[in-house]
């Protein structure tokens, strides 16, 4: 009888991390068995930390949004950062730049859907080259 329910809770767990990973690559543009097999690997590299299969697949969406991010800015910052610098802050060139690299800090750091940075961030010494050793993943 435990065995039975501790199948049938393993079972659940899984369908579980099936539904969130699917839910995850439609959310994020991700592909469902690329997030499904990343868990499988976290669950069995970190063994001793008995994650469950739904949160090994948390954290297979985490660190594929912190790849893309890293990816992102990496491709793009330079130009962004040139924009942001040399343009108006009125221009939709500066909000079309500040959107998008707003949208890779949310993915580096894994951020909720409505994160907005503060409107003084990149006023803050320094902040855009903090930005671009993080595009280089340095930071």
């Amino acid at each position: 009888m435990a065995k039975s329910k501790e199948k049938l809770a393993e079972a659940e767990d899984y369908l579980r991390a099936a539904t969130k990973a699917s839910e995850g690559a439609s959310k994020y543009g991700f592909d469902a068995k690329v997030i499904e097999n990343q868990a499988k690997e976290i669950r069995q590299l970190n063994n001793d930390i008995k994650l469950s299969a739904e949160e090994a697949v948390e954290l297979a969406i985490a660190n594929q949004r912190l790849n893309r991010g890293i990816k992102t800015l990496n491709e793009n910052f330079e130009d962004w950062r040139k924009t942001l610098e040399e343009s108006n802050p009125e221009s939709m060139d500066y909000a079309e730049a500040l959107t998008n690299v707003e949208s890779a800090i949310a993915d580096l750091i894994g951020a909720a859907d409505d994160f907005d940075l503060p409107p003084d961030f990149l006023e803050m010494p320094g902040v855009l080259d903090l930005i671009d050793q993080a595009a280089e993943g340095d930071a």
